[in-house]
């Protein structure tokens, strides 16, 4: 009992106890896309960071990730992807407004706004005993947001993403990496297409 209680708690690690992570081992992209609307006064975007992984180690794969995009701190969020709640497997979405499809998360979701302007996303592949990878090759992070008729949009992100060693027992942290996306100033224009 006190070897399996020590295996569930991470006590007695059977694997190693860091790794260090090749120099590419996460690709971190933000886009925006404008969205067509029939809004004189207000222009509307998706705002995406996408996060990629790029470990081939089966064993080692990401099980947490910390994402914060940020804004126009007058810009008003309509709506967040991944949404809040405990997901099994990575979601697939088309959106039909902009021709696109993003692969979202698996795993605990969590969301807060914090201010006006700033969307915080924490996802954790270990909840209630159950272990699952995040993500294999890459997760989205989206937000639907209305800015001013014709006032720049500013976009930036900063994302943690930590890597667990995984087997059939268990799974714990082994590498963690930061990396961030300078703040870009976009003037307004026409719809992407």
């Amino acid at each position: 009992m006190g070897l399996v209680l020590s295996l569930v708690t991470d006590t007695i690690r059977l694997g190693p106890s860091e790794v260090a992570l090749p120099t590419d081992a996460m690709s971190l992209t933000t886009e925006f896309i404008r969205i067509p609307d029939g809004d004189a006064s207000h222009d509307y975007y998706y705002l995406v960071v996408t996060v990629g992984n790029s470990v081939t180690d089966p064993s080692i794969q990401p099980y947490e990730a910390d994402v914060t995009l940020r804004t126009n701190p007058t810009a008003d969020t309509m709506v967040h992807y991944p949404w809040v709640g405990d997901h099994d497997g990575p979601l697939i979405l088309a959106f039909a407004d902009i021709e696109r499809t993003f692969t979202f998360p698996a795993g605990v979701v969590g969301y807060e706004e914090p201010n006006r302007g700033i969307a915080h996303w924490s996802v954790h592949g270990e909840s209630f005993l159950k272990s699952r990878p995040i993500f294999q090759n890459q997760a989205s992070f989206v937000i639907k947001v209305r800015i001013e008729d014709g006032a720049e949009l500013q976009l930036s992100s900063v994302v943690t993403l930590t890597w667990y060693y995984h087997s059939a027992f268990q799974a714990y942290p082994v590498a963690t990496r930061t990396t961030s996306t300078p703040t870009l100033l976009i003037p307004s224009g026409p719809p992407s297409t």
